[in-house]
């Protein structure tokens, strides 16, 4: 009896035993084994490299692996750039074991349960690593099932577009973007690929260019290929967050959908910047784009941003914040690493006469466009700004092969009939400032057509056309009033330490013989010029109050001098020093912009300013002295109303300037100062005294120090002496009076510096 209950248990328990030695042996010896072989083949084929701390096969439940590892070959980093706490695999476990050499898909669906992406902020640096990473003898080897498509650069490869004679052009698709096209195709395209590939609570750990590193959760991604061959479907959706991602991909192009609500800028810009150049922008975007990839590397988005109460703040922007700003851009761009440098619409129009000018420009692809190719152009763009809306095309051209900054950075803007008023109120908190309260008629419309070579901001150009109609100011704040400069008016000028009521008397027409001495201008020309500042606009209604302070008295010993009563040296040397053009220009000097601009973003600061008289004097009369973008913005509409509006004369602009301006410590205006340094009147100023009293104007403070030291230093006058040169050159010394000039220096009253 017991031996036929041995006979009838023993079989099952051997069949149990077998299997249950089959999976361990399977576990243990031949599973980490064909896994082994898989991974090395994988590396192999995509440059990629797998590790799991434990496998483990379990009948009906799959491949189990645990801290799933997925590290880039090309990068010298022990940091992986894929995790997973665990990986569940349904796989052929026949085909496993044959380690691949068998027919057919070796993984049916794979979950990975709280994998974690690295992802790099800096795609094109990305690019370039892969590109010039030394391969391995002979190249990537390509999987059985695919083909890989020719290297660029070579017919084979080329977009067929061909020349008359028939012969294909040679593709310029950078090799970078066609390796790294080619990798993902490999790795889709691999039997170790799953028809089915699901991520369940991923995170994204986002690394910008500044070190800073951000993690963001995402949704859940279910990836399939099984439904239709040859074609690679990518689904996430995330009801929290608004996230929708639907993505089609086949061998050679892609297309899908992409929508998010609320991305958090505050989070996200910090990747994308450098820390020194960081700007704080805080606010919420909703982004929903439709995505085209018809061949690689080429990519087209069509969509739509949304944000709202955005806010930017730098300590170059001022002191607070631009906030509230409400856009919506609906786009339509293209990017096309194909394309040559396209030819220039208005640079180059004028050849520079520098030859050193002219072979940087030949070095930064301004004169030999060949040399850059790939383009990033917005062909249709319609932004709204706070409810004002504008055509927006921003495009950047020769992307490639540069290693820094693109060739070209083009803008084209219209913006049709609007109101002048709406336009006042658009404009947001920080950057409307003293302006609050203003109120404006008319309406305006503007086109602008830009051009900034890159390699050289100063050989920037653009054409700007503004229409106006029935412009008026209905209403401006009393310290903003710069229509009073038409008249006698009461100023407060605050000298740091003290606070001085001056009265400036009523305008006094220079003759035109002065005109015709000092301006440079012709009798015809200063006539259109004084025919032009009699239509200026009247004085507004002025709001606000009175800006002198009833407990500061009016300073009896201050003293204004017309220009006709002055040494005729003085207009001729604060011209030569400080705005040169003051007379061809509508207060805004935009060859020194250029230079200016270049410089400052060369510097990441503001260095310069670029400032004319007319810019000067407005920051003397109604703006602070800090150098940021706010009160630049300011002063440039202040300068359109004083001269394109009120149209305040040429020769009461230089007055006021020379008259309101500090020379020194306390010292204001040409009367004091003549006085100070040299105990003359003005009218009796020489040509040295004067060109020396104009050169110390952009710091008169420091410079102060040459007159307490008893003597013009020998730099100095070396400095002076360019003036006198620049002077002989534009016709205001004749060559007798440059030789008198130039023979002796100024020299300084004697007495108490006090």
């Amino acid at each position: 009896m017991k031996s036929k209950i041995v006979i009838f248990i023993l079989p099952p328990l051997l069949i149990v035993l077998l299997i249950t030695s089959g999976l361990v042996y399977l576990n243990t010896r031949l599973l980490p084994k064909s896994v082994t072989a898989m991974a090395n083949r994988l590396e192999e084929r995509t440059g990629l490299v797998f590790h799991a701390d434990s496998i483990s096969y379990f009948p009906f439940a799959g491949l189990k692996l645990s801290q799933v590892r997925l590290f880039d070959a090309y990068k010298e980093s022990d940091d992986p750039f894929f995790t997973a706490r665990r990986m569940d695999i349904d796989l052929n476990i026949l085909l496993l074991l044959s380690r691949g050499t068998g027919a057919g898909n070796l993984v049916k669906s794979v979950n990975f349960h709280d994998p974690r992406i690295l992802l790099t902020m800096d795609l094109l640096s990305f690019a370039r690593d892969r590109h010039n990473v030394h391969q391995p003898e002979g190249g990537m080897k390509t999987p059985d099932n695919m083909s890989a498509p020719a290297d660029p650069g070579t017919p084979e490869s080329s977009a067929g577009t061909g020349t008359d004679s028939g012969e294909k052009s040679v593709s310029r698709v950078p090799p970078e973007f066609i390796r790294f096209w080619n990798i993902g195709s490999r790795i889709i395209g691999h039997r170790l690929f799953p028809d089915q590939l699901f991520l369940y609570n991923p995170s994204f750990i986002c690394t910008g260019k500044t070190g800073k590193t951000e993690i963001f959760n995402g949704p859940d991604v279910f990836i399939d290929r099984e439904s239709s061959p040859g074609l690679l479907q990518i689904t996430a959706k995330d009801e929290r967050t608004g996230l929708s991602v639907s993505l089609n991909f086949e061998e050679k192009k892609a297309e899908g959908d992409f929508e998010v609500a609320g991305i958090d800028l505050e989070r996200l810009v910090p990747l994308f910047f450098s820390a020194d150049a960081l700007p704080r922008i805080s606010g919420f975007l909703d982004v929903k784009s439709r995505f085209l990839s018809p061949v690689p590397g080429l990519i087209e988005l069509e969509g739509a941003l949304m944000g709202r109460n955005l806010a930017v703040s730098h300590q170059l922007l001022g002191e607070e914040a631009v906030s509230g700003v409400d856009l919506d851009y609906d786009f339509n761009l293209i990017f096309d690493p194909e394309p040559p440098l396209a030819p220039p619409r208005i640079l180059g129009k004028a050849t520079p006469s520098n030859p050193a000018i002219i072979a940087a420009m030949q070095e930064s692809h301004l004169r030999d466009p060949s040399s850059a190719w790939g383009e990033l152009r917005v062909r249709t763009g319609n932004l709204r700004v706070n409810g004002i809306a504008m055509d927006f095309l921003p495009a950047i051209r020769g992307i490639f092969p540069r290693t820094s900054a693109p060739a070209r950075l083009d803008l084209r803007l219209h913006l049709p009939e609007t109101g002048a008023d709406a336009i006042l109120r658009a404009v947001p908190d920080g950057l409307s400032g003293p302006f609050e309260g203003m109120k404006l008629a008319g309406s305006l419309s503007w086109d602008l057509d830009l051009e900034i070579p890159l390699d050289m901001i100063r050989e920037m150009n653009w054409r700007s056309s503004v229409s106006m109609e029935d412009f008026a100011v209905d209403s401006i704040p009393a310290e903003l009033n710069v229509y009073k400069l038409k008249r006698s008016f009461v100023h407060i000028l605050e000298d740091g330490r003290n606070s001085r009521k001056i009265r400036v008397p009523e305008p006094r027409r220079v003759g035109l013989q002065w005109m015709l001495d000092n301006s440079e201008l012709t009798e015809r020309q200063i006539y259109r010029l004084q025919n032009r500042e009699k239509q200026g606009a009247p004085e507004p209604e002025v709001f606000g109050g009175e800006e002198e302070a009833a407990d500061v008295p009016l300073d009896r010993s201050y003293r204004y001098v017309y220009l006709e009563d002055m040494s005729r040296w003085i207009p001729l040397a604060v011209l030569t020093c400080e705005d040169g053009d003051f007379f061809f220009h509508d207060g805004i000097n935009w060859l020194t912009f250029r230079h200016a601009m270049e410089r400052n973003i060369l510097s990441g600061g503001i260095e310069v300013g670029a400032s004319t008289l007319t810019m000067q004097l407005i920051k003397n009369l109604f703006l602070s002295r800090d150098r940021v973008l706010a009160r630049k913005i300011h002063e440039a509409f202040l300068v359109y109303l004083l001269e394109g509006n009120a149209r305040v004369s040429k020769d009461r602009i230089l007055e006021l300037y020379i008259n309101l301006v500090e020379f020194g410590p306390g010292i204001i205006g040409i009367r004091e100062a003549a006085q100070y340094y040299f105990g003359k009147v003005p009218g009796e100023i020489s040509a040295p005294e004067a060109v020396w009293l104009a050169s110390i104007l952009p710091a008169p403070r420091s410079y102060h120090g040459m007159f307490l030291d008893g003597e013009v230093p020998d730099y100095w006058w070396a400095h002076m002496r360019g003036y006198f040169d620049l002077m002989l050159e534009r016709g205001r010394l004749s060559e007798e009076e440059y030789q008198r000039a130039v023979s002796r220096r100024p020299r300084f009253r004697n007495g108490d510096a006090s």
